[in-house]
């Protein structure tokens, strides 16, 4: 597959009753998919195209309809009032900036507003770091969402565990408080506002990328694929083709966008440990860690690490999953 480098590969997972066989999903076009079934005959012989050009559009117009006559949000409301009507339904930038505006107002806790730099159209990239009491002078968290333009659920569960960690710590719940007093939040919930903002748009809804004029009529480099250090950089999973999807870009932090987190990263290491990083995404359902650009092993004290806190995180999500479900 590495010939058809703008072919995702997305939530492998075993077949049941065949532990020999994994099972995944392509998200491709019409042609590539042609294209792979002659090329792997055999492979591809279970294959089935789940959703053609004209239902995907049809679907997106329904999307665009239903948006069209969202109901705002009371930014005057109560907390617990705002955050049921804004999470009622996805929202555009200008309704994200000014919920969180409104969120970070809380006064039992503190807050610092940042812009971290600009994107590649030149707009503004907010972060909001935010703590209970004690000053922002602690370990840090950092969360970041909508790396991915299309991706607009993880762009909502950035906002989300925002407003999670607000509402519960201004209710006094004990572990969050215990959490927040420890802890400073550093938030991104829109890295790609220029693709976000396209992916608004008429014809833009799939757009994943930034917004760079490659030069060659092609847009867009996958910040998820520009990032450092230089010897990761554009290895697996990457293409150097500016027309794909996974285009990595010209060179490592090559794109303002992921220079600015990168950078603000760096700069509060200087001062406090960074414990670790959430990136929202929602192309598969999945928690990645290290390593992603090799086959390779991590170090076993490492990987049980990871292992252990992967393995919470999924029965948490789980846990709600089947409250939601009855």
């Amino acid at each position: 597959l590495s010939e058809f480098p703008a072919v995702d590969l997305t939530r492998p997972r075993l077949v049941p009753g065949d532990q020999d066989a994994v099972q995944v999903d392509l998200y491709q076009s019409r042609e590539e998919f042609a294209t792979l079934r002659s090329r792997f005959p055999a492979e591809f012989a279970a294959a089935t195209l789940v959703a053609a050009e004209g239902e995907l559009q049809a679907a997106i117009a329904a999307e665009r309809e239903r948006l069209a006559v969202r109901e705002p949000v009371h930014l005057d409301a109560p907390l617990a009032t705002r955050k049921q009507e804004f999470f009622a339904e996805f929202r555009d930038y200008d309704e994200i900036v000014a919920y969180v505006d409104v969120l970070l107002l809380e006064p039992s806790i503190e807050v610092r507003r940042i812009t971290i730099g600009e994107t590649r159209e030149g707009r503004p990239i907010q972060t909001f770091e935010f703590t209970g009491s004690g000053g922002l002078q602690k370990p840090t968290v950092y969360l970041q969402g909508t790396a991915h333009a299309n991706e607009w659920m993880g762009t909502m569960a950035c906002v989300y565990s925002m407003t999670e960690l607000v509402e519960r710590y201004a209710a006094g719940e004990p572990e969050i408080v215990e959490i927040m007093d420890s802890l400073v939040f550093v938030a991104t919930p829109v890295l790609n506002v220029d693709g976000y903002l396209h992916t608004w748009t008429p014809s833009g809804r799939n757009w994943r990328k930034n917004r760079r004029d490659n030069g060659d009529g092609s847009f867009g480099v996958d910040l998820n694929r520009n990032n450092a250090p230089e010897r990761t950089w554009c290895t697996a999973g990457s293409s150097t083709n500016p027309s794909s999807n996974v285009f990595c870009g010209p060179a490592c932090l090559s794109e303002p966008e992921d220079r600015s987190y990168s950078d603000l990263l760096a700069q509060l290491a200087e001062t406090q440990p960074v414990l670790t990083a959430v990136d929202f995404h929602t192309c598969g359902s999945l928690l990645l860690w290290p390593w992603q650009y090799t086959v390779q092993q991590l170090p076993i004290e490492d990987r049980v690490q990871f292992e252990v806190l992967g393995r919470l995180q999924e029965d948490a999500i789980n846990e709600v999953l089947m409250q939601a479900h009855g």
